[in-house]
């Protein structure tokens, strides 16, 4: 089954490339990027 079938797994994959994706090359997570993950993923979800 995809991630689609399971709501939970897709928040959680989302929320890692959220922090993949917003990590600086020193390994700093970008604050802003989580915000926007927070938001589309309700706050529950980005936790």
């Amino acid at each position: 089954m995809s991630t689609a079938d399971h709501p939970r797994a897709a928040a959680a994959r989302l929320r890692e490339l959220a922090i993949a994706a917003s990590t600086d090359t020193d390994g700093e997570i970008n604050p802003y990027a989580l915000d926007v993950a927070r938001a589309l993923l309700g706050e529950e979800g980005a936790r």
